[in-house]
């Protein structure tokens, strides 16, 4: 604090030149704590910066997710082919959930993060991220978090899938130290093709969520978009014939096509007849699980049941670790 005094003697003099010092040291040392505030903050990862930023901007509201999907749609126009990755960097934002330590999920944002992208099952999402960020820089007030999330939802319903409701307010982790160990996403192969361990594994990811059957083999529908990349998963194809619709084909494929080893490939997957679609071990265990097969026998026939039922398996991953969000009205 600075002293006022009346300047009566030299002592007076000396006391207030003192003072003057000590105000001098005081503010060399604050901007020693600025430049210090500097370097920490520098040595974050670059996305992470960006973020920090946020809690001195206002708060979010409805209207800015306007743009938001304005963004996403004009990305997914310039290349259609980015609209199931987005799909996949929303799920796996998400999928990380352990519903027993409540951690991981969707909250924080954390795969901007290298140390997360780096996990087996994000093979290829850097790319992703990366193609977000000058979106990101538009919409400075929406967190990561919240638009890894909505921007699948919007990729979802621009592929022809069912309209979502979405919530927002995830507060971006800032430290990479929150980013959750390897391997809790689901594996395609544990080893044994479509046997019993890869089942198992299959449940154990998804009951570690919180997720039944029925929501296992409704969100496995996600994959008649896309397709798989050699230099991404070692997978190589597409899951069918339409990988940038979404709808119920998956299914019917599923059951209605033989199919057998594809011997042409490292990792060992399905083909069907043709050799043009490909099918994971995994994929095939909802035909060898019959507790599995029966929810893939109703989404065959029934494309409106699947939509209801994958919105509400969707919504309910893409809330995994939140807390207090507020319902968007678009």
């Amino acid at each position: 604090m600075i002293e006022y005094c009346v300047l009566k003697s030299d002592e007076d003099l000396i006391h207030l030149s003192l003072t003057k010092r000590d105000v001098f040291r005081a503010l060399v040392g604050v901007m020693g704590m600025v430049g210090m505030s500097t370097v920490v903050q520098g040595s974050a990862p670059p996305f992470a910066r960006a973020s920090g930023e946020s809690s001195f901007k206002a708060a979010v509201s409805d209207s800015d997710f306007k743009q938001l999907r304005k963004d996403v749609k004009a990305l997914m126009e310039k290349d259609a082919n980015l609209g199931p990755t987005l799909v996949r960097l929303a799920w796996h934002s998400s999928g990380t959930y352990d519903k027993m330590t409540q951690t991981g999920g969707s909250s924080g944002g954390t795969i901007r993060f290298k140390e997360e992208l780096a996990h087996g099952g994000n093979a290829g999402l850097d790319k992703m991220v990366l193609a977000l960020e000058p979106i990101k820089e538009r919409n400075p007030k929406i967190s990561y978090a919240d638009m890894y999330a909505y921007a699948g939802k919007v990729a979802i319903e621009e592929m022809g899938g069912p309209t979502m409701e979405f919530k927002y307010g995830r507060v971006d982790e800032m430290d990479p130290s929150k980013v959750t160990p390897d391997g809790r996403l689901p594996d395609a192969d544990k080893g044994d093709r479509a046997g019993p361990k890869t089942t198992q594994g299959l449940r154990d990811v998804f009951y570690r969520m919180g997720f039944d059957d029925q929501e296992i083999v409704a969100l496995s529908g996600a994959h008649a978009l896309g397709r798989c990349h050699a230099d991404a998963s070692g997978y190589v194809g597409p899951w069918s014939s339409t990988p940038l619709l979404f709808n119920n084909s998956y299914y019917g494929l599923l059951k209605g096509l033989k199919w057998t080893e594809n011997t042409k490939t490292k990792k060992f997957q399905y083909e069907d007849p043709s050799g043009q679609l490909m099918m994971l071990p995994s994929d095939i265990v909802l035909l060898e699980d019959e507790n599995f097969k029966k929810y893939v026998d109703v989404y065959a026939k029934d494309q409106k049941k699947f939509f209801a039922d994958f919105k509400n398996a969707f919504e309910k991953l893409e809330l995994l670790g939140t807390s207090g969000l507020k319902t968007l009205k678009e």
